[in-house]
């Protein structure tokens, strides 16, 4: 396991599972003694920044304790052999071949400053062979960081089909939710690809996840409604070819979660073909 020695940048990940890593102190003490959300906040000196412990957990049972994941902890999905990280180190000092570097350029030339930063913070990984071949894998990851599949993002130019799905995929899941509940951000905006929940995740100070689609099966979208409740502002950010679904959407969330869930159309461009400077003014 890899920790890192700056305090205003705690960040911890073993070297042989990409699912088994992240940011927060809290989830990290979690894991290993196995105690309770609030348990580990407190021995972390983690401010709780909802009412009381009985609230929060409350709130919490319905996305940490999800019988999709229980199952997935039960049953370990396979990881294809043929998926490999980007990053392999939390400094990147991974081999710098021919071929990561053109997964690498891939991201910087969506806009990402920094790709290998990026690669090891959201554990991406890639594959040359097999379906995926030429893909960007991005683990779909449950509440508790438990992989429960990937979607893949063909990286090579005038693909029809850019994205491609793991087909065991739960229907009530969505990229990036681990690290959306972890970062203790107030404000959660739903994009629809995993490009797009990086880069607003990235360059705001907003957390971000992906609907992957918008032919959303009403699990997903009970899902969604579930874990818009754990934020104080939403915001729905669809591409701008489906401001239609994102409008029935937004009326769905609010209606289901009782929370106000704002609609932002994103004009000519989606979130990850803005700029970081766009994305700053765009999501704060």
């Amino acid at each position: 396991m890899g920790l890192s020695t700056d305090v205003n940048n705690p960040v911890w990940g073993c070297f042989r599972n990409a699912a088994h890593r992240g940011c927060n102190p809290r989830r990290l003490v979690q894991r290993l003694l196995n105690s309770s959300y609030v348990e580990a906040q407190r021995i972390v000196g983690e401010q709780d920044r909802t009412a009381d412990e009985s609230e929060l957990e409350q709130a919490m049972r319905g996305l940490r304790n999800n019988d999709v994941e229980a199952a997935a902890l039960a049953t370990p999905l396979e990881w294809p052999l043929e998926f490999r990280l980007v990053v392999d180190t939390p400094l990147g000092l991974n081999p710098d071949d021919r071929y990561r570097r053109q997964f690498l350029d891939y991201l910087g030339g969506r806009g990402f400053d920094n790709p290998k930063w990026l690669c090891w913070k959201f554990g991406l990984y890639y594959a040359l062979t097999g379906d995926y071949a030429w893909r960007l894998i991005f683990p779909i990851r449950g509440a508790l960081g438990m992989v429960l599949g990937w979607t893949g993002r063909d990286i090579r130019k005038g693909v029809k089909l850019r994205y491609k799905t793991s087909p065991a995929l739960p229907q009530d899941s969505a990229y990036n939710v681990d690290i959306a509940l972890e970062s203790g951000r107030r404000k959660l905006v739903i994009v629809e690809g995993p490009v797009d929940a990086l880069k607003v995740h990235a360059y705001s100070g907003a957390a971000a996840i992906a609907t992957l689609g918008t032919a959303l099966p009403s699990a997903r979208r009970a899902f969604l409604a579930r874990l818009v409740r754990e934020f104080e502002e939403v915001v729905l950010c669809l591409d701008e070819d489906a401001w239609t679904q994102a409008a029935v959407l937004q009326n769905e969330l609010a209606e289901a979660s009782g929370s106000q869930v704002s609609l932002l159309r994103p004009g000519s461009k989606d979130p990850g073909s803005m700029s970081s400077v766009q994305i700053k003014e765009a999501f704060g």
